[in-house]
């Protein structure tokens, strides 16, 4: 069985600002965006890069300049984010989550996983500053730097898991 979980907000809590900061620096500096906080662009259950997309466009940066400055945007949000995000979010774990992680990741055919709309590298981060990782082999899950579209994620997961079956 593939067990896939969120990161904010399902097994962190409260750690996003620095997340949301990072996104903000690294679309000033590759887009010139002015003023990334207006409009508010609701985060939940979107990627980093929907997200990013939304602000630029709000901004008249068009899709092909999106597009092509995507990956100096993706290094400069990885880099500030490794920057500002605090060295220890293991007080950002959820009430019990560990619990259930060390729980589910006992039992013979569980494989744990995350589906998120972060970009893999912040991802990563939050798992190991958060004491997290250890439950989530690299090579496994999704991330917002595998899709634009989030409801593209969950295929990607399956098929990163050698195709479990929907359960």
């Amino acid at each position: 069985m593939l067990c896939l979980f969120d990161i904010d907000g399902t097994l962190l809590l409260k750690a996003s600002a620095a997340h949301a900061q990072a996104v903000h620096e690294a679309l000033r500096e590759v887009y010139g965006v002015a003023d990334p906080a207006v409009p508010k662009v609701e985060a939940a259950g979107r990627t980093d890069a929907e997200i990013a997309r939304a602000i630029c466009l709000h901004h008249d940066v068009g899709a092909e300049r999106f597009d092509a400055g995507f990956d100096a945007f993706r290094a400069a949000c990885v880099a500030a984010y490794a920057r500002l995000c605090p060295a220890d979010l293991s007080d950002r774990v959820a009430p019990g989550m560990i619990a259930v992680l060390e729980a589910l990741a006992a039992l013979d055919g569980v494989r744990l996983a995350v589906l998120t709309g972060n970009l893999e590298p912040i991802a990563r981060i939050k798992l190991e500053r958060a004491g997290l990782a250890r439950f989530f082999e690299e090579g496994q899950g999704s991330f917002g730097s595998d899709h634009e579209d989030r409801v593209e994620l969950l295929a990607i997961a399956r098929a990163r898991a050698g195709g479990y079956p929907r359960e």
